[in-house]
């Protein structure tokens, strides 16, 4: 077993008995005293795990474990070894070590950087562990084996030869500041380390790179210094590309083996090239697409949309200054956001006012984007959709001329765009076919572990307000995994710069740098402390029946539409149920008249499926007000080839959608409860002219002949008979007393007549009981939408006067929707108010509207 192992088994054992294991090993020092999860949040499945782990110190002995089973020459290994136990340590460190090491420019945002550097220091006894105050780890124990190596077999098991690795000559050839491109000959800043510790300082300083590489976040050049171990005579070529593939297989399977299988290819062929010295440098549209991996799995076209972002106006040159960057964490923050929007962030980036002509930050770190766009919902990680939704919003009010702008401002006069032809389309897509086994999922969390130690909140240059006066808010972090900067020390160690896109005083991008680190630039997304406050006011309300009033005094505060009611929290589970509820759906299809077809409310796209596969020549087109049901749509859309369209808008305008009199066919199907619950019309929800404003517009766009189909809910005749309902689970009573003090749409009565027995009009019993059968998951939706909303002979008269005598209904029949009777079998009893058992009424009305 690797002695590295042993100490951390040791370590473990002593935490385990609860001993405070004293670390005489430094790296493993600096790891175990990590106060601070500095994590890749994208394999992260819950952050709650991260309150009783130590992700950083897990991962390095996965590493470890994968190192100690690889059949190695003893040589290969122990450089291994050594660089795996120093490259994470830049994550580790107390805060008070932290803020030390910063203060001294040991960059631990790029934790490979910051990792060589404390190895350096480590080796040359310098600071690094006690400039602090504290006592640190010993400086005499430089490595894990301290006995001098002589002689080292080099091959994979082949005869040992003399030691390759004690090569003392001078370094003169080029400039191997870890990332560097070459350069006039200059002094290597680790040049004071022997040979042996200068591969060790080049390898964890060049730690993780390969798979960034894969990933398009960081340029191939940053790997120049791995090739100068060959060049210059430190290893020889088949040593470098032996020790590099068994450092990624432990780096990159770490992750996830089944990771290391996909990209293990690609690996192999950037090591040649890092061995061989063919390093070729890689366009920066390349690396963006790289690093929409996430997107592409969903079925976003980069190159479709690329074209067609040039064609309105997006000038890919303006992203010049970031070609050789390497980026920190950018898929994992932006990867839920569309194209557009990862663009208009990049060019907010190149175009700081602080960057000089043909300069720009070597380091961009998206951490505390990420950190920030992340929340557990029962455990299970979810993308902040309430920030999301708002960044998006900031990013649509930025216009390309706007962003073009203001990069002109910063660094002169531009030449007019070039618009992109058929030829870069093509060259683009020979490039994506050329990569081959970088297919979505083949690089999807090569980063792994990553560092990016967050930069805190501090005092923030706040938006303009809209008269245009200026209004400075403190913003004091309160993120998961973040520690305590004190705020009057950062004032003074970072720099600030905003650029306020939208009126809005309570959301503003941000791009810093720390004086100490003038090559790193960091950006992030700040909202005022009051609208932090009501984000995690309806991550609370989500558990309650507030939450459609709290989410309502965020579109308020933001400009955000009022009747774009997205189910925030739980959208993925809601599309999963309406993609499951094909039966009832085929039933549609009947009935459906001519070649164009609207589908109100499409929800997860069954219908439009449907539509394509079974009725050859009709275009169907899904209409939805939600952003989340949009998205989804269209992603799949992409990723299945799917022929039909989607449009958002709104259903009660469709003429502003589609031209009046080209519809043959409207379809609500179990949407118009949903507009009557949520929508409000002439400033009253539960409205019934809400219905008829969403039959009008659907008529105005129908075509002679033409036909409006309605499946959803109805209420039950004579309204005057009552139920008894006898509750079989011992909360029934109360959920009903919940539901009856939640629910709007009108007043619900009841008589408690036994323990757990109630009587009640029928339609009231009818109304809970939808509500009851789907549970506590649904409630706080379920409690807000009122399904039934006429009996049969109102909803005739309703139409017949909505629409006037040119509509016929042509079928209009009801029946008690499958599941219903059996989902309830258990939990309730029903009878007539003389104690008899009867079966539930009607649940739902199909109807069928020509416009003669």
């Amino acid at each position: 077993m690797l002695k590295s192992l042993q100490v951390i088994e040791a370590y473990r054992r002593r935490e385990a008995r609860g001993e405070t294991p004293g670390v005489a090993v430094p790296w493993l020092a600096y790891i175990a005293s990590a106060e601070q999860p500095v994590v890749n949040l994208e394999r992260v499945e819950s952050l709650r795990e991260l309150d009783t782990h130590n992700p950083v110190l897990d991962y390095v002995e996965r590493s470890l474990r994968l190192l100690d089973s690889l059949p190695l020459s003893y040589w290969i290994k122990e450089l291994a070894e050594e660089t795996l136990v120093w490259s994470e340590t830049a994550k580790g460190g107390s805060a008070r070590q932290r803020r030390s090491w910063q203060r001294e420019g040991i960059n631990t945002f790029a934790h490979n950087i910051g990792s060589a550097e404390l190895y350096r220091r480590h080796v040359l006894g310098g600071p690094a562990h006690g400039s602090d105050g504290s006592a640190g780890a010993p400086h005499g124990d430089r490595s894990v084996r301290q006995e001098p190596v002589v002689e080292r077999d080099t091959g994979l098991g082949g005869a040992p030869h003399g030691d390759r690795s004690v090569r003392q000559e001078p370094v003169v050839k080029r400039d191997t500041d870890l990332g560097g491109a070459p350069a006039e000959p200059l002094r290597e800043p680790a040049a004071e380390l022997a040979g042996r510790e200068r591969i060790i300082h080049r390898l964890i300083g060049t730690h993780g790179l390969i798979g960034q590489q894969i990933r398009g976040e960081v340029p191939p050049e940053v790997n120049r210094p791995l090739a100068a171990l060959a060049e210059e005579g430190l290893l020889t070529p088949e040593e470098l590309e032996r020790l590099l593939m068994a450092l990624n297989q432990c780096i990159i399977a770490a992750v996830a083996p089944e990771l290391w299988r996909q990209v293990q290819p690609e690996v192999q062929r950037l090591i040649a090239a890092v061995a061989g010295g063919g390093i070729q440098p890689v366009p920066l549209q390349e690396r963006l697409r790289r690093m929409r991996t996430g997107p592409a799995a969903r079925g976003e076209d980069f190159s479709a949309e690329w074209v067609r972002l040039a064609v309105e106006g997006f000038r890919p040159d303006w992203l010049e200054p970031l070609s050789s960057a390497t980026f920190w964490y950018a898929e994992s923050a932006l990867q839920t956001f569309s194209l557009e929007q990862f663009l208009k962030v990049m060019l907010l980036i190149a175009g700081d006012s602080e960057h000089t002509p043909g300069e720009g930050p070597k380091h961009i770190s998206f951490a505390e984007v990420m950190n920030s766009i992340y929340y557990d919902y029962r455990g299970v990680k979810k993308i902040n959709v309430y920030k999301k939704r708002i960044i998006e919003k900031y990013l649509s009010e930025l216009s390309w001329e706007e962003l073009g702008r203001s990069r002109r401002d910063s660094q002169g006069s531009l030449a007019e765009p070039e618009l992109p032809g058929a030829g870069e389309v093509q060259e683009l897509q020979a490039a994506q076919h050329r990569q081959g086994a970088l297919d979505v999922q083949e690089v999807q969390g090569v980063q792994g572990v990553q560092d990016g130690q967050i930069v805190q909140e501090m005092h923030v240059q706040a938006a303009q307000h809209r008269q245009g006066a200026h209004n400075v808010h403190e913003v004091q972090a309160a993120q998961r995994g973040q520690g305590a900067y004190e705020v009057q020390e950062m004032q003074a160690a970072q720099h600030r710069h905003t650029m306020q896109a939208a009126p809005n005083p309570h959301l503003t991008h941000r791009l810093q740098r720390q004086p100490e680190l003038p090559d790193t630039l960091f950006f992030d997304f700040v909202f005022s402390p009051a609208a932090e406050k009501l984000i995690e006011f309806c991550i609370e309300a989500e558990k309650s029946p507030l939450y459609e009033r709290a989410v309502l005094m965020l579109f308020d505060l933001f400009g955000l539409r009022r009747d774009a009611f997205d189910r925030f929290h739980n959208e993925e589970t809601y599309l999963s149920q309406m993609n499951g509820t094909a039966d009832y759906k085929a039933v549609i299809l009947e009935h459906i008249a001519g070649t164009k077809v609207l589908d109100i409310g499409p929800g997860g796209g069954v219908l439009l499926d449907l539509i394509e596969e079974r009725l050859p020549g009709v275009q169907a087109v899904g209409i939805d007000i939600s952003s989340n049901v949009i998205e989804a749509l269209q992603q799949r859309k992409a990723r299945e080839k799917r022929g039909w369209e989607v449009l958002q808008g709104d259903a009660l305008n469709l003429k502003e959608l589609v031209t009046p009199g080209s519809v043959d066919t409207v379809v609500f199907s179990s949407i118009l409860h949903e507009l009557y619950s949520y929508v409000p019309f002439n400033g009253r929800k539960f409205n019934h002219e809400t219905v008829a404003a969403a039959l009008v517009s659907a008529y105005e766009v129908l075509a002679d002949s033409g036909v409006i189909i309605i499946r959803d809910g109805i209420m039950t005749e004579p309204e005057h008979e009552r139920r008894r309902v006898r509750f079989l689970e011992e909360d029934g009573l109360a959920s009903l007393a919940r539901y009856a003090e939640d629910f709007a749409g009108r007043r619900i009565q009841y008589e408690v007549i036994g323990e757990q027995e109630v009587l009640m009009p029928v339609n009231d019993a009818m109304e809970f009981l939808y509500t009851y059968t789907w549970g506590e998951e649904a409630y706080v939706h379920e409690v807000q939408e009122q399904f039934g909303y006429f009996t049969p002979g109102r909803y005739k008269k309703f139409i017949q006067s909505t629409l006037g005598e040119t509509a016929q209904i042509e079928v209009f029949r009801h029946y008690l929707q499958d599941g219903y009777t059996e989902a309830l079998r258990e939990r309730i009893v029903i009878m007539d108010d003389h104690g008899a058992e009867v079966s539930l009424p009607d649940s739902t009305c199909f109807i069928v509207i020509r416009k003669g």
